[in-house]
């Protein structure tokens, strides 16, 4: 048996992309339902398998669509997102991420596979009625699901990313001399986005901030609530 062969019969299924509590606060319907991709690719950018994985999903916009994304990409143990990008434009979500370092080059089919099955089995999430627009960003150690924890925890508060950022950066104490610094260098992540509530910020902040901050026992994982300054892209807390 091959090793994508292996690797077909032990990955998980798929999320189903369904957040927990589809109703705001008036109890209004969240209009659950799949949601239409036109787009799926995932290609090596590089001649081979062994070079980063492109991957470009395009679809209606649905609160559990980056998600899904990140499960497919999940399923394959050692795979590591180096860059993301997406926007809304309209009623359509393009998203656009990077994946490499799989412990078995091989593996990126196996994550190619996943993305395209997205195209058949679309996932279903939430667009209800927008009552507040926020500049998000969440900050923490890098390491495989962290990312993906995040985003299942902001559907499952309603919240919608209209447009995001990821960049990881690497971090090196300055204390120490060059070789022990390397050696104790930490990867972490910074990731920036827009997003709409579709329930009020005031009711379901609180219990976000508090689910973002307990993915980690050493409590380095922070979500914060951003505001640009005019005339800039700078962003500061409010």
């Amino acid at each position: 048996m091959s090793r994508l062969d292996q690797l077909k019969r032990t990955a998980p299924p798929l999320s189903s992309g369904v957040p927990a509590g589809n109703l705001d606060a008036k109890g209004e319907d969240g209009d659950l339902r799949a949601s239409k991709l036109t787009y799926v690719v995932a290609e090596p950018l590089e001649a081979e398998w062994f070079g980063p994985l492109g991957v470009t999903v395009v679809g209606e916009d649905r609160t559990n669509l980056l998600c899904a994304v990140l499960d497919a990409i999940s399923t394959v143990d050692g795979a590591i997102i180096t860059g993301a990008t997406g926007q809304v434009l309209g009623d359509f979500a393009f998203l656009n991420l990077v994946v490499e370092k799989p412990r078995n080059p091989g593996d990126l089919r196996c994550v190619a596979e996943n993305i395209r099955r997205l195209k058949d089995h679309p996932p279903s999430g939430a667009r209800g009625y927008v009552r507040d627009f926020v500049t998000l960003a969440v900050s923490g150690p890098d390491r495989p699901g962290l990312l993906r924890q995040v985003c299942g925890i902001l559907a499952n508060h309603g919240v919608n990313i209209r447009q995001f950022h990821l960049k990881p950066r690497i971090e090196v104490p300055e204390s120490l001399d060059l070789d022990r610094a390397l050696a104790a260098a930490t990867a972490h992540f910074d990731f920036v986005f827009d997003a709409e509530f579709t329930r009020p910020i005031k009711t379901e902040w609180p219990d976000l901030q508090a689910e973002i901050v307990a993915l980690s026992p050493a409590k380095d994982v922070q979500i914060t609530r951003m505001k640009r300054g005019r005339g800039t892209e700078n962003l500061r807390p409010l």
